[in-house]
């Protein structure tokens, strides 16, 4: 199967600082169904089609819509990014993804600065077409072929789609893990 990370563009500018609740920063769990958060007062929020503060990783409204209706199973809650100075508020929705427990940093394929491999062990894979993979102090978020085609038809600004490798075991090819 072909797999793609799907991201927010490093070369866009990145999300102003947000003030996230203490249950929020505790997890999915602890968040209630519907959360309003706000943008720290003199700081510019460029509403990013992916915002990942761990463990938090939300995913903007046409994002989300896409993910949900290729896996209705999922569970998500709405959180609102409010702007006050910017009077603007931007809709999200924190996913409950699959999480794919896997293996050491170790086991990482990376080549100018972008994860493009993973080896997970056999009981990693997903059955989900959507999941993630806790990598460091942040998620990757992996779709399957179908989901990607559907995300690129999309067009959303400034979501980035790339393959990745990913492996039952160790990493194919000429890399050792971690560098290339």
């Amino acid at each position: 199967m072909e797999y793609y990370i799907i991201e927010y563009d490093r070369r866009l500018p990145q999300q102003g600082a947000i003030q996230w609740p203490e249950r929020m920063r505790r997890g999915y769990e602890q968040t209630a169904d519907e959360e309003m958060v706000y943008v720290k007062q003199g700081e510019v929020f460029t509403s990013p089609c992916i915002v990942n503060h761990y463990p938090i990783q939300l995913y903007v409204e046409e994002l989300s819509r896409i993910m949900l209706k290729m896996e209705s199973d999922l569970h998500h809650k709405r959180i609102v990014v409010m702007n006050l100075e910017q009077q603007n508020q931007t809709f999200y929705e924190w996913i409950e993804l699959p999480q794919v427990s896997w293996m050491a940093p170790e086991a990482v394929q990376v080549q100018a600065g972008q994860v493009n491999g993973i080896a997970l062990g056999h009981q990693g894979l997903s059955e989900s077409s959507i999941w993630c993979v806790p990598y460091y102090r942040s998620y990757l978020t992996i779709v399957g072929l179908e989901v990607a085609e559907k995300l690129l038809k999309a067009g959303i600004y400034g979501l980035i789609v790339r393959p990745i490798q990913i492996t039952g075991g160790e990493l194919d090819g000429n890399y050792r893990y971690g560098t290339r």
